[in-house]
């Protein structure tokens, strides 16, 4: 990811970059702080970076990303009985599937500190 990414010049342009960023997987959140880096912009102390699956490469670069867990064996579990039920129900299936999600705190997001 470079200057020429799509998305990423307007935030450089206005000189303002926002305080955080969810980003949806953790190999787009790879390709941000690349461009980050690649920009001088730095994290977590200009902004920050919250990402989503935990994969092995997230730990690794520099800084650590912060990133949701999630429980894939429960979501896998889940998925083979939606299936399995429209199969023998041969009938489409919706449900609301909750999984249980941990956020990892590591070096691009610094967590909140309770100011009571």
């Amino acid at each position: 990811m470079t200057n020429s990414s799509v998305g990423f010049p307007q935030f450089y342009q206005i000189q303002q970059i926002l305080d955080r960023f969810l980003v949806g997987s953790d190999p787009l959140a790879v390709g941000v702080l690349q461009a980050f880096n690649e920009n001088k912009i730095t994290v977590p102390t200009d902004t920050a970076i919250i990402s989503i699956n935990d994969i092995d490469i997230a730990r690794y670069v520099s800084p650590p990303l912060t990133t949701f867990h999630i429980d894939t064996d429960d979501l896998a579990a889940q998925a083979i009985i939606t299936l399995k039920d429209t199969i023998i129900f041969d009938r489409s299936q919706k449900r609301m599937v909750l999984v249980d999600a941990k956020l990892i705190y590591r070096k691009s997001f610094v967590k909140p500190t309770n100011k009571s």
